[in-house]
């Protein structure tokens, strides 16, 4: 798995990318009802109220809020077909929990793409995030049964 250095501090949430090179540069994920993102932060269902994302050729990024501004993103780079990447580290994949102007960055976790076509994105994805600022409470939170099901816009 190749890693890419974070040009952003707003990349987050789950992601995934041709390599057949056969989309533009950025494909608009679909803010229809036929996309979907959904996890449990902290034991607590979260859905957001708009799904948002792109695709490039070296990741898809997808985010979303809720009413009350708690953002998640998730982020997948290199991926041409289904399989697991490791969240935590440097670079990508990520996840990124938001309220505010407090971050908590996936240290530990996964993303799964179970289906990656040039027009839909279907996956799962859980981590654990510490805060970026240990003085902030809480200082980690838990991602658990995170799903999304995209359409991606030729």
């Amino acid at each position: 798995m190749r890693q890419v250095t974070l040009a952003s501090a707003l990349l987050l949430v789950a992601a995934a990318c041709s390599s057949s090179g056969d989309r533009d540069p950025v494909d608009p994920i679909q803010t229809k009802p036929d996309r979907s993102l959904s996890a449990n932060i902290d034991g607590r269902a979260w859905k957001p109220l708009t799904v948002e994302g792109s695709v490039t050729k070296d990741k898809m990024v997808l985010s979303g809020t809720n009413a009350v501004g708690l953002t998640m993103f998730v982020v997948a780079s290199f991926v041409d077909g289904p399989g697991t990447q490791v969240l935590g580290g440097t670079g990508l994949p990520l996840g990124i929990v938001r309220i505010g102007a407090t971050d908590w960055t996936a240290s530990s976790g996964s993303l799964t793409i179970t289906t990656l076509t040039s027009t839909r994105a279907v996956g799962t994805f859980s981590f654990t995030a510490p805060a970026n600022d240990g003085r902030v409470l809480p200082t980690l939170r838990q991602v658990t049964s995170g799903a999304f099901d995209v359409t991606i816009v030729p």
